[in-house]
């Protein structure tokens, strides 16, 4: 169509993205940091991984091919394709769960350039700590998969009060929309005999 199009890194097809942080201060394995994000930008969970890791967690090596629920792409995939649902509604919690993470990682780092000042261990309890941070990042995103269909599935969202109590409301597209694509006027009608093309 010879249209110019912007390219967002938020599209489905995104198989990972990252920041590369060179950092000031602590030990040289903690200088360099990888925080890397696999599928989607906008419903991805960048997890640190430092320049001193030996290898990657399994949690990081995940990818269209093959379905591994223990690894970050395949959790960050579901998340984005169930928030196309009610993206509106739902990107709030997967920004609260991406803000959470980011800050578990920001103080991992810490405690691991306190810990090798103070003498710290080998490489290897390093690599334990961040796959470790890695697979609590799969879990956390799996929890949310799930509370995000609990929620909000089938167009509505459900809700436990504080006194146990549990209500279902249903979340229907605003009247604005509703008027744009005149929805009133309904689908045409069905017809008599099927039409067949031959």
């Amino acid at each position: 169509c010879g249209a110019h199009r912007t390219r967002t890194i938020g599209l489905w097809r995104t198989s990972d993205s990252h920041i590369v942080q060179a950092r000031a201060h602590g030990p040289d394995s903690l200088r360099g940091v990888l925080w890397w994000g696999a599928h989607a930008a906008p419903t991805t969970v960048y997890v640190p991984f430092p320049a001193g890791l030996r290898r990657l967690p399994h949690a990081a090596l995940g990818h269209y091919e093959i379905l591994d629920k223990a690894t970050l792409f395949w959790a960050c995939r579901y998340v984005f394709n169930i928030v196309q649902l009610k993206y509106k509604r739902m990107i709030r919690d997967v920004r609260a769960l991406q803000d959470q993470a980011y800050e578990r990682g920001v103080k991992l780092l810490e405690h691991a350039a306190v810990a090798h000042e103070q003498g710290g261990g080998p490489a290897a309890s390093l690599e334990v700590v961040f796959e470790e941070h890695a697979e609590a990042v799969v879990t956390s995103l799996w929890n949310l998969f799930d509370k995000l269909m609990w929620t909000y599935g089938d167009g509505f969202i459900a809700e436990v009060s504080a006194d146990g109590m549990f209500s279902a409301r249903p979340d229907p597209y605003p009247d604005w929309w509703l008027n744009a694509v005149n929805y009133s006027a309904g689908p045409p009608p069905v017809p008599d005999e099927p039409t067949i093309r031959t």
